[in-house]
């Protein structure tokens, strides 16, 4: 009954394999035997895979309680399976505790070297999550080397854990050793046939390549997830890959596709604490922020209070402080924002890795540029683009260089922020990033207009005005354009008021024949 459950599980029939598994445990005897180990290690892996998290460590801690020695090697594994079950459910500190109970147990000399591989993976990634980042990493350079000198056998022996170290890598930033460990993973498990691991490896290759700027690919291992996890009856897993489905939608400037499949990660959302917990309302405020909604941004990611002061997922936090940034900014609130910048430099000023630093040097340099201090601004967004650079996040790190050219423009240094400009549009177009490509053409010619000003009767028109008037022309409305040039709703009137009586228009179509009619006569 046992072979007939894992060729199940391997086939991705986990509801079949449960059923079994549980009348496996209800003939043998509740006396430990190697047998009910496997047992009951297969119908906790079953139970994971099925997001029933507190029924696998049920069964994982009752099996144990049982056992006369609890430092046998069965005894080791299970404890880094119930630590692997405690990372999910994002108790990071409960989960690191079980580990080291194996790894300073008297006979951890017993435990299997993939045992101990997942054992560091696990304690790279709780640790990435409490701020020990000197720790973690080290422990994932101590994973990364062990698992590399595993055979494919012993590999295939526990596949699904062995993912923990290609997640833990992506945590601390390492994305192409993420990107080498799911690979060999993913011919792995084609080659034995474990398909039931198909939604976590196309969503483990979906973070590769989104982070990698690979949108197109991010894209399709996205639908590749999305099929599969319906196909074995993952369902936890449908808030996490809707959430990165939004997030690359935005990236590739299709404002419409991403606001649906945000409000599908919403609807999805499963009862409980997973260590995901949060994406799915992080990725409708970016979402509804995108589509000119500032104030259902704020709504949402302050529904369950100050983030700095919650328990939302660290990981979280410094996306959601340029959310924050921006969305005040574009409801006029320029204070706010600054408040929120502070805030974001204060979550890394211990110490950070320099991804999730960069997000806070982002966040601060919006804050600055909007509040006409674009010295500060070049300088965060500066530091955020060469952090960016350093663990090659290159959507990123075209956002900061965008906003760098924006601000250098801001201090008369043309030729300086033409430079940081065309290095942004190189980036976003190389990772097919179409929306902030197009913004960031849009930038290039304003600042190449500007001793070219749009006139009538009423004077020329401002560098302000004249990227307002470009904007209106390509069809935004005006909060889009206060999003994009972070100023407030009633600012973008203020100006486009000054830019009707200046073209002797009366409105946004006649704005654009303007525009058009000059662009001709250049």
């Amino acid at each position: 009954m046992l072979l007939r459950a894992r060729a199940l599980l391997v086939i991705g029939r986990l509801q079949d394999c449960r059923g079994i598994l549980q009348e496996v445990l209800n003939l043998l005897p509740e006396e430990p035997c190697d047998q009910r180990s496997a047992a009951v290690s297969m119908c906790a892996t079953v139970e994971r895979l099925l997001g029933r998290y507190d029924e696998a460590q049920a069964l994982l801690v009752g099996e144990l309680t049982r056992r006369p020695d609890r430092h046998d090697r069965p005894a080791l594994g299970m404890r880094i399976d119930i630590a692997a079950g405690l990372l999910q459910c994002a108790k990071f500190e409960d989960a690191r505790a079980w580990v080291m109970q194996a790894m300073d147990s008297p006979a951890r000399h017993q435990m299997r070297p993939l045992t101990m591989t997942i054992g560091l993976s696990i304690l790279a990634t709780a640790d990435a999550y409490t701020g020990r980042f000197e720790s973690a990493v080290g422990h994932v350079r101590r994973a990364a080397a062990m698992l590399d000198g595993l055979s494919d056998g012993e590999l295939s022996e526990r596949l699904y854990l062995t993912l923990e170290l290609a997640w833990a890598e992506l945590v601390l930033e390492r994305y192409y050793d993420a990107q080498r460990h799911v690979r060999r993973c993913a011919a792995l498990a084609e080659r034995t046939g474990h398909s039931h691991l198909q939604p976590d490896i196309q969503l483990t290759f979906t973070h590769v390549y989104a982070w990698l700027g690979d949108l197109t690919q991010a894209a399709e291992h996205a639908e590749a997830a999305l099929e599969t996890a319906l196909l074995t009856g993952r369902t936890e897993l449908l808030e996490f890959i809707h959430v990165r489905q939004s997030e690359i939608a935005l990236w590739r400037g299709d404002l419409k596709a991403a606001l649906q499949y945000a409000e599908q990660a919403v609807e999805k959302t499963q009862p409980g604490a997973y260590w995901w917990s949060g994406e799915g309302t992080a990725a409708l405020a970016a979402a509804r922020l995108a589509n000119g909604d500032p104030q259902g941004c704020l709504q949402e990611l302050l529904r369950g209070g100050d983030p700095t002061e919650v328990g939302y997922a660290p990981s979280l936090r410094r996306l959601w402080f340029d959310e924050l940034v921006r969305a005040e900014i574009a409801l006029g609130h320029i204070e706010s924002a600054l408040d929120w910048a502070r805030k974001a430099e204060e979550s890394v000023a211990g110490g950070d890795l320099p991804g999730r630093t960069g997000q806070a040097m982002l966040a601060s340099a919006r804050a600055h540029i909007a509040a006409k201090d674009p010295a500060t601004g070049a300088e965060r967004a500066a530091k955020a683009a060469d952090n960016f650079a350093q663990v090659h996040l290159p959507v990123f790190e075209g956002q900061a260089r965008h906003l760098l050219g924006a601000a250098l423009a801001d201090l008369g240094k043309r030729e300086e922020a033409q430079q940081q400009l065309g290095r942004a549009k190189e980036l976003f177009a190389n990772c097919g990033a179409a929306g902030m490509h197009a913004a960031v053409v849009q930038q290039q010619r304003l600042l190449g207009a500007r001793s070219t000003r749009v006139r009538k009767d009423g004077g020329p028109l401002t560098q302000r005005e004249l990227e307002i008037a470009e904007l209106v022309a390509h069809g935004y409305t005006n909060r889009q354009i206060a999003t994009q040039l972070f100023m407030s709703p009633k600012t973008v009137e203020a100006h486009l008021s000054r830019i009707f009586t200046k073209l002797g228009v009366a409105s946004r179509t006649a704005v654009a024949s303007h525009l058009a009619r000059h662009a001709r006569e250049m």
